[in-house]
């Protein structure tokens, strides 16, 4: 097994595509999450009808978390 240097890394650019992957989600969660009263307001949807989305989700990801076989 091969162990890579801090300039290996660095220098390979899977290492890159690999981080747009994994930070990509999480940057535009965040986003959504601390701009809902923005976006609700410029399409013009209920507030408490965009914050019941997160409820959803939460269920959503539960169920299929522990999805048999998943």
């Amino acid at each position: 097994m091969k162990h890579w240097t801090r300039a290996e890394v660095l220098r390979d650019p899977t290492f890159y595509a690999i981080c747009l992957g994994v930070l990509a989600p999480a940057f535009v969660g965040t986003t959504i999450f601390f701009h809902q009263v923005y976006l609700t307001e410029l399409r013009g949807w209920p507030l408490q009808l965009f914050a019941s989305g997160f409820a959803v989700l939460s269920a959503t990801t539960w169920v299929l978390r522990f999805w048999p076989g998943g």
